[in-house]
Parts: structure tokens; C-alpha cells; sequence
């Protein structure tokens, strides 16, 4: 619904969690998403970002990014982890 708005945007936010309370598992089916967005950035060559909210972990940080995202939200993994210093640079990495 949003392609023909694309070269209007700075920014795509995927939601990938059921909205209302952190900590939830990501949906894969937005992984999907994440590759249409990707593919029409660069088709069009476009210049949005693609930022994904919503169950974010170490785990799983690196492989949205090969998929395209470019902003990573890491709510709860941040803010329930016993190291935030450390998990903010495993983030980065």
C-alpha cells in the first residue's frame, strides 16, 4: 500500500511484534516485508531507511541487516539485559 509513497519517505518502520508489550518474538513473516522494501529501494534507487521494531535480539540483529534493514530497535534486549554496555556493542558489531 505504501510503494507509491516510497519517494516521499526518509524512513519505513516495520513493526514485527504483536503492538502492546516487549520481550514478544519476531514475526517472520515481516522478513517478507523487509525484502519487498529492499528490493523497490533499489529497483527505484530510492533512499529510504527500513528501521524494525519489535524482537530484536543478538541473535537475529545481523541477519535483518543482510536483508536490508538499516536501523534496529532493541527495546527489551537492551533494557532487560544484565550488561546494557555490553549488549549496545554486540548491537553495533
Amino acid at each position: 500500500m505504501i510503494e507509491h509513497y516510497l519517494d516521499q519517505v526518509d524512513l519505513v518502520l516495520l513493526v514485527a511484534v504483536c503492538v502492546g508489550f516487549g520481550g514478544q518474538k519476531f514475526i517472520g513473516a515481516v522478513d517478507e516485508k523487509i525484502k519487498r522494501l529492499a528490493r523497490m529501494r533499489s529497483d527505484k534507487n530510492l533512499h529510504f531507511e527500513i528501521q524494525i521494531d519489535g524482537g530484536i535480539h543478538i541473535s537475529n540483529g545481523a541477519e535483518k541487516r543482510a536483508l536490508g534493514v538499516d536501523n534496529l530497535v532493541g527495546g527489551s534486549m537492551i533494557f532487560l539485559s544484565e550488561d546494557i554496555n555490553e549488549t549496545v556493542r554486540l548491537l553495533k558489531a
